[in-house]
């Protein structure tokens, strides 16, 4: 589907170039008269001819070699994803779970990754359940990323976990062994 809205748009996009052209070369009609020879003297001038070659090339140019990832809809991020909220975790009750979705970072390469982010803070008491105030409760932190296809990739080998667990979102972060995190409503 994707395929063919973009080549319906490159489409549409040379046609409207090769209308600017067009226009370009050949001016409106003229009536007659003094007036009709200063119209097609406007009409057609470098300036004229110019912008239109100019204006249309760009436009085929940037339909033709662009990628479709330009195309495209943006991922949300910030309070915008559904993933970024407050959760409860019925395998750790009362311990936080905190989900962000920061955007696109910067990877190993130089290059920024296509994917936005995303950044899971929480704690672990020794026996599974956190009691707040308690000393011995653990904080950590794992990343990850939420792919093309809306699905969370996440790291969780810093709590000795798998490197690559995806996760869904259905009214909360739905995970491979049945755990699902449900989102705390927000404070008003």
């Amino acid at each position: 589907r994707t395929k063919t809205k973009t080549t319906t748009m490159r489409t549409s996009a040379l046609f409207l170039s090769g209308l600017a052209a067009a226009q370009a070369f050949c001016p409106a009609p003229a009536t007659s008269g003094v007036l009709s020879l200063r119209a097609q003297s406007d009409g057609v001038s470098r300036r004229n001819v110019l912008g239109g070659i100019l204006g249309g090339a760009s436009v085929a140019a940037l339909s033709i070699f662009s990628p479709a990832e330009a195309f495209a809809a943006t991922a949300r991020t910030g309070p915008a994803s559904v993933y970024t909220g407050e959760y409860d975790d019925p395998n750790h009750p009362g311990c936080m779970r905190s989900v962000k979705v920061v955007g696109q970072q910067m990877g190993t390469n130089g290059k920024r990754r296509r994917e936005p982010a995303v950044v899971i803070r929480g704690t672990d008491g020794p026996a599974g359940t956190c009691v707040e105030g308690d000393a011995t409760v653990a904080p950590w932190r794992i990343t990850g990323y939420v792919s093309d296809n809306g699905k969370l990739n996440v790291d969780f080998t810093p709590k000795g976990g798998p490197k690559d667990l995806i996760a869904t979102y259905d009214g909360g972060i739905k995970f491979p062994d049945g755990n699902t995190w449900t989102k705390k409503e927000a404070a008003k």
